[in-house]
């Protein structure tokens, strides 16, 4: 696991990561350009069988999908929100 650190969340800085090379199948899944290898950690440490790797995979896949569907609603939403907290100065957290 110490092959794959990166560094701390707290103490790293990020401009001086080293980067990550992301393999198939990621690089090349259809949603690639969007999920980014989301699930770096499986791409890069092989653990699982390719059924298992295809359970991780699939689960990004049912997030994007379902955000996807409901990108118009999230955005009015936002947009609703953005204006209500403008009205009453309410801060995003």
């Amino acid at each position: 696991m110490k092959t794959h650190y990166l560094g701390h969340i707290n103490a790293t800085n990020p401009l001086k990561l080293k980067k990550p090379f992301v393999n198939e199948p990621c690089t090349k899944c259809d949603i690639f350009n969007i999920c980014s290898s989301r699930c770096l950690y499986t791409n890069i440490t092989k653990r699982w069988n390719p059924k298992a790797y295809s359970s991780v995979c699939d689960t990004v896949q049912n997030l994007i999908g379902a955000i996807t569907k409901e990108l118009s609603r999230i955005k009015k939403d936002h947009s609703t929100w953005k204006s209500m907290s403008e009205r009453f100065r309410i801060h995003e957290v």
